[in-house]
């Protein structure tokens, strides 16, 4: 019974150490050399369990030592095939760099190709522009010169008109500072007023009926003046008017202020209110005939014909 139980105790520990092999090496480094146990009768001898303990150890370690080297030989040729797989991954990423390094190569030269065409095309623009810009400045330049001829001409012109404009005011100044040369042509005046006083009296006569008749007619035409109608007709005072402008010299563009200075009371007021609508001689003399305004005399003699001098005193 002893030697059974030494034999279960070496299985056991033959067990044991099978495991442990096969879970340090894995499944392929299970021992595949049958391990014989000798018989052991009644008591045994030690020496021989130890004989066999010293066999069985040895078989261990050439095991281990084969399923070691089969091991290595596995992870090795596993190595050379991923070397391998490796070697043409990387063969393929060689070819696939070589090719993509070609198309850069192609696109820089295309690029470096439409860089000069583009450079090309901006000196074309570049000189184009330059000489657009010399032609504009050219033309620019003839434009101000015109100009300055033209402004040149406004100016003397301009001066021209003010030099005869200042000539003719001072013209008129001094014809009207000559007021001591008067009794020379009122000396003619004088010797005419008998015949002036008589055409204007049988003038003033003859309207004198046509006037009351249409007083109502003229009063409504000036209504809103202000203006009286005290037998004044428009028509005497307007030849009174160029009678005196004849005889004075007035000229044109003086008329217009001596006739409104010779109109009288409210007209006066309403006329110099109206004055800036008047450009000219002509402007009141349509007033005037149209009935928009009236004349009154300071008199009702009838004589004055609305001149603010009574003719009487005239002569």
């Amino acid at each position: 019974m002893l030697g059974e139980d030494k034999v279960a105790a070496v299985e056991t520990v033959v067990g044991e150490t099978i495991q442990k092999d096969q879970e340090e090496f894995g499944s392929t480094t299970s021992l595949e050399m049958p391990i014989e146990v000798p018989p052991v009768s009644g008591m045994g001898d030690l020496s021989a369990i130890m004989a066999m303990m010293t066999q069985f150890s040895k078989q261990i370690a050439q095991q281990a030592e084969e399923a070691r080297k089969k091991t290595v030989e596995e992870i090795n040729k596993k190595m050379d095939d991923n070397n391998e797989e490796l070697k043409k991954n990387s063969e393929k990423l060689n070819a696939k760099m070589d090719d993509n390094n070609k198309r850069l190569d192609n696109t820089t030269r295309e690029l470096k190709k439409d860089n000069e065409e583009l450079r090309r095309k901006i000196d074309e623009v570049s000189q184009q522009t330059r000489k657009d810009i010399e032609a504009a400045n050219q033309e620019m330049y003839k434009r101000i010169l015109k100009k300055q001829d033209q402004v040149q001409q406004e100016f003397e012109e301009f001066k021209n008109k003010t030099k005869r404009e200042v000539e003719e005011s001072v013209d008129f100044k001094i014809q009207e500072q000559t007021s001591v040369l008067r009794k020379e042509w009122e000396t003619w005046w004088y010797d005419e007023r008998e015949e002036i006083n008589h055409e204007i009296h049988r003038k003033v006569d003859k309207v004198q009926k046509e006037v009351e008749k249409n007083k109502q007619e003229v009063e409504k035409k000036v209504e809103g003046t202000n203006a009286s109608n005290k037998g004044t007709h428009p028509q005497e005072f307007l030849e009174a008017l160029e009678r005196h402008f004849k005889i004075r010299g007035t000229p044109d563009d003086r008329k217009l202020d001596f006739a409104i200075d010779q109109l009288e009371g409210d007209v006066s007021i309403w006329a110099q209110n109206k004055k800036s609508k008047w450009k000219n001689w002509g402007d009141l003399q349509r007033d005037l005939l149209d009935g928009r305004i009236g004349v009154i005399c300071n008199e009702t003699c009838w004589k004055c014909i609305g001149l603010t001098t009574c003719m009487e005193e005239l002569g």
